[in-house]
């Protein structure tokens, strides 16, 4: 990790390939949302011209009337895509992640609810002779927004809450006895921080686990070296993701060179090495020691990894 990328902390943002995974889910749900808008004209249609009221201004409000349902439907589908979809990427809620959650949200439920409303009711108004009724604020489904936004914030709250009464456990109790108070120190290329470390990061989170990580735990004016020590002597274990950008990096060799003397001096396993877009023999090109060392490849998936590292930091200490 080079002391240049120790910024300004950015906005958060998931992957390109998570973006359009929301964008298609969401996508489907507005034009399910549009086929139960045609079927509804129909019927409204039919039922207000049975009454003779086919040529009134009536038909736009019946119509948003009977849409409402097929509106909250998309809403807290639009809730369930996006906590959904994140919790299956990092398997949980990452606080960082509110903000632009939140901000999707806004786009695609609350800013677009009165927009829709009102493109309906004049749609319907422009098949029928309707004065006076024009300027009229559709904002029919305003409370379906506001009902799956309340929903929204509510599981973030919890998740966010849960994350944080999880790491005050870990905490205490490591400081009661005496150990290390993180689980886990991830030390990675900044190439593949996105892509598997913060992934990694918040899966363990997830499960309970405490995790040193270069994003969350180094702010601006920190002392880079002094606070990657204090991130591997607090630590029990430290994951390395060995990939090739991963051995092009200065930082990366000092944090890998540290590793190796606390593994020497504890006298027990403590690197646990995860294979990214390189195998053994590119990995011993590098360094004898990693390739000596049992890794986990990246291309077996996330789930399996945290399976793996999950039940080594579930092992009784040595005695």
């Amino acid at each position: 990790m080079d002391p240049s990328e120790i910024v300004a902390s950015a906005p958060w943002e998931p992957p390109e390939k998570f973006k359009a995974l929301m964008t298609s889910s969401i996508v489907g749900r507005l034009e399910a949302f549009r086929s139960c808008e045609r079927d509804a004209r129909r019927r409204v249609d039919a039922d207000l011209s049975s009454r003779g009221l086919g040529r009134s201004g009536m038909a736009a409000t019946a119509l948003l009337e009977a849409l409402r349902p097929d509106f909250e439907r998309y809403a807290q589908g639009v809730v369930d895509d996006l906590l959904g979809h994140v919790r299956e990427l990092y398997g949980t809620i990452p606080s960082e992640s509110g903000p632009w959650i939140r901000e999707t949200f806004e786009k695609r439920v609350t800013e677009l609810a009165p927009r829709i409303a009102a493109t309906i009711a004049e749609a319907q108004l422009n098949r029928v002779t309707a004065p006076g009724v024009r300027n009229r604020p559709w904002t029919e489904f305003n409370g379906a927004a506001f009902a799956a936004k309340r929903r929204m914030e509510q599981e973030i709250l919890m998740s966010d809450l849960k994350a944080e009464m999880t790491k005050v456990q870990r905490v205490a109790s490591a400081a009661r006895t005496g150990a290390p108070t993180v689980d886990v120190f991830i030390c990675h290329a900044s190439e593949d921080k996105e892509d598997v470390a913060l992934p990694l990061g918040l899966a363990l989170e997830a499960e309970g686990f405490t995790v040193w990580i270069d994003k969350a735990q180094i702010k601006v004016g920190d002392d880079l070296l002094s606070k990657l020590d204090e991130g591997l002597r607090s630590s029990r274990f430290a994951v390395v993701i060995i990939s090739p950008k991963f051995f092009g990096k200065h930082w990366t060799r000092i944090e890998l060179s540290s590793l190796a003397t606390l593994q020497e001096i504890r006298g027990r396993k403590v690197i646990l090495p995860i294979w990214h877009n390189i195998d053994k023999v590119g990995i011993a090109e590098h360094s004898v020691l990693l390739a000596s060392l049992y890794g986990l490849p990246t291309s077996s998936g996330i789930t399996a990894i945290v399976a793996e590292i999950t039940s080594v930091l579930r092992e009784p200490p040595a005695s």
